[in-house]
């Protein structure tokens, strides 16, 4: 069997191995099997129930993932490829009050979308390792509820959970390292948000998508246009009040990092206009500690110290776990702030301390920033520098 004809279990596991530079032998090890097993799957060779439930739980991916469920018959709830992408009940569909839902017959959707909130919430608190399981579970269980025997009307609502959920997915399977993941997850989102209706999930789903994809990076002028107009089919004209404030303070952003002050002035007035009227059902909930923080990330892009650090230590000194990931970005902005003030130790040291949290919850992003931040902090270093080299060195 050639490459092209591979099965999807098989390329999946031969590019999770080449992007971790393993031999077959070494995978092997991590799974509990030999290095011929790994050949056997890569070329085809479907993987039995429990190894499929090893690769699941040790790789961190689910049996939609690697392909290894055919589509359940039923009602449809889209495009034959978008079942073909969201369709299984996968290892991890056991997490909360959503266990079982294959013998529910009249769902409760006003649980799915709690369950969805109380996801999105661990992600703000605890960040993407931690969220990434549960959030397969969900995401598996509703997508095998939409092939069942629903009421009409409670489809595009379920649709809408699995958008929203998916979404998070995307953001978490980008954040660790995995943009193939993330790609999946986002194709799905973006169809169940067609199918659900809701102009303002579109346009969430959509500045979702972009905010997480560290691959968006160098296009800024790509980020930008989706922060104002919209894209994919969805307009940010068209969201609710809280989605347009986050939509702004991204786009404030991304013009600071262009140096175009007047814009990203313009953008942070706007949302603080918005926030006065947003009432938050998704993250990030935009209330005014939210964009004090947010306004001082930009102005510091901007030069504007003084605010900029006032702003900051409002957003940080108002907030706690709750807004765990958000603090990341504010304390690495805080980094900027003192290597600019010429403190470069502080610098340093509130950067390691940025580098190693994101570490621990699996964001990546912050870790790329961190990387563009160590260029503003020049030689001589002292201690803090030598161990903030230190730890970027073993990315």
């Amino acid at each position: 069997m050639n490459r092209d004809e591979t099965r999807p279990w098989g390329r999946w596991l031969r590019r999770y191995r080449d992007a971790r530079d393993l031999t077959q032998e070494e995978l092997g090890e991590v799974l509990g099997v030999d290095g011929k097993m790994v050949s056997a799957w890569e070329n085809g060779q479907r993987p039995g129930r429990k190894h499929a439930r090893t690769i699941c739980a040790r790789l961190r991916t689910t049996r939609v993932e690697l392909g290894l469920i055919e589509p359940l018959e039923g009602p449809s709830v889209g495009r034959r490829e978008f079942l073909r992408l969201s369709a299984g009940f996968g290892t991890l569909a056991m997490f909360g009050p959503w266990a079982g839902i294959e013998t529910i017959r009249a769902p409760a959707v006003d649980d799915f979308e709690a369950a969805t909130r109380a996801l999105e919430r661990l992600w703000a608190r605890v960040g993407a390792a931690a969220a990434l399981g549960p959030t397969l579970g969900h995401v598996e269980s509703v997508t095998r509820l939409l092939q069942g025997s629903l009421p009409a009307a409670e489809r595009p609502r379920l649709c809408g959970v699995l958008a929203e959920s998916s979404v998070l997915l995307a953001v978490c399977k980008g954040w660790m390292g995995d943009p193939g993941g993330a790609d999946h997850f986002a194709a799905i989102a973006f169809e169940a948000a067609l199918k659900s209706g809701d102009p303002d999930l579109g346009a969430h789903v959509l500045i979702s998508h972009t905010v997480g994809d560290r691959t968006l990076h160098d296009q800024p002028e790509l980020r930008l246009q989706r922060y104002v107009e919209g894209d994919q089919g969805f307009s940010v004209a068209a969201a609710s009040p809280a989605t347009r404030a986050w939509a702004a303070v991204r786009a404030a952003d991304v013009l600071a990092s262009l140096g175009r002050a007047d814009g990203c002035l313009r953008a942070l007035d706007d949302a603080s206009r918005l926030v006065e009227d947003a009432a938050g059902r998704r993250y990030p909930w935009p209330d005014e500690h939210w964009l004090s923080g947010e306004r001082g990330a930009a102005l510091t892009r901007l030069g504007r110290l003084t605010e900029a650090r006032q702003a900051l230590s409002a957003a940080l000194g108002q907030t706690g776990d709750d807004r765990f990931v958000d603090r990341l970005w504010w304390n690495l902005a805080m980094a900027r702030v003192q290597a600019q003030d010429g403190d470069v130790e502080a610098a340093a040291r509130t950067a390691l301390g940025v580098l190693r949290a994101a570490r621990r919850v699996g964001h990546g992003q912050v870790e790329d920033e961190v990387a563009r931040l160590r260029p503003a902090l020049p030689p001589p270093g002292g201690s803090a520098v030598r161990s903030l080299d230190a730890a970027l060195s073993h990315r």
